[in-house]
């Protein structure tokens, strides 16, 4: 559990924060660039071609990591709900996306991953409304053992 708090408390506060200051600091914020671009052109323009280089590797491996967790979230939620047996049908619909998002654009490919993180919230609510009876006789045994 430390480990996921120490992750969280790393990458929210300590490298988004940094990042927003290096963009305010190189003014790249007011050349009407959006996301990656702008963030490129601010360590550009603050550390050099080198900052350029090494956020294109650090933007690559956060895709590839957030990729791979939201694939190991919807295996988990697929084969819970509906078995192993449709996991064909999940690589299909995870693994063929990829290909067409080389040809489009940058703003449909971050549409897309933006429904990507909306539809893995659909079987969360179902779990939740399932188990919220559950949930609340736990919730309320606890409540009085603090009483």
């Amino acid at each position: 559990m430390f480990e996921k708090i120490v992750e969280v408390t790393i990458v929210s506060f300590i490298i988004c924060t940094l990042t927003a200051l290096v963009v305010m600091v190189s003014g790249a914020w007011t050349t009407g660039d959006t996301g990656s671009v702008m963030v490129l052109d601010a360590y550009e323009n603050v550390f050099g071609i080198l900052g350029k280089y090494i956020m294109c590797i650090v933007i690559t491996l956060f895709a590839y990591s957030t990729f791979l967790g939201f694939y190991i979230e919807y295996k988990t939620s697929i084969t819970y709900l509906f078995g192993e047996n449709k996991l064909k049908i999940l690589k299909w619909f995870y693994y063929i996306p990829i290909i067409f998002a080389t040809l489009m654009p940058i703003e449909e490919i971050w549409s897309i991953a933006d429904m990507a993180v909306g539809f893995i919230v659909i079987p969360n609510i179902i779990a939740l409304i399932c188990l919220s009876k559950k949930f609340k006789a736990i919730f309320s045994e606890n409540m009085k053992k603090i009483e």
